[in-house]
């Protein structure tokens, strides 16, 4: 998951506004994101949420353009209807920084 977030996140370096990425904690899951944006090889902006569902009502008007949490949040707004959906995942695997 990590390594398609980083992808991502160099391939928006020619976008006007700064890629907008809800996270769900401050935890060592994110510590190459913030590097990423520390360092300045990506242009986003990190906003930390302590509720999944204000992550998924900020996915939906566009305040946010995406988010890393956890899947439960998703496939409930999926099995209501919803547009989110899940693009990627770690499960059962460390996070690491090879990328």
């Amino acid at each position: 998951m990590l390594r398609f977030l980083f992808l991502l996140l160099i391939s928006t370096g020619a976008m006007a506004e700064p890629l907008k990425v809800a996270i769900v904690s401050r935890t060592v899951f994110y510590v190459p994101l913030w590097i990423a944006q520390q360092q300045r090889y990506v242009d986003a902006t990190i906003e930390v949420y302590n509720n999944a569902e204000k992550i998924n009502e900020d996915l939906r008007s566009g305040k946010v353009n995406i988010a890393v949490g956890t899947p439960e949040a998703v496939m409930i707004d999926a099995f209501k209807g919803g547009s989110l959906r899940i693009v990627g995942g770690n499960a059962e695997r460390l996070w690491n920084l090879d990328l």
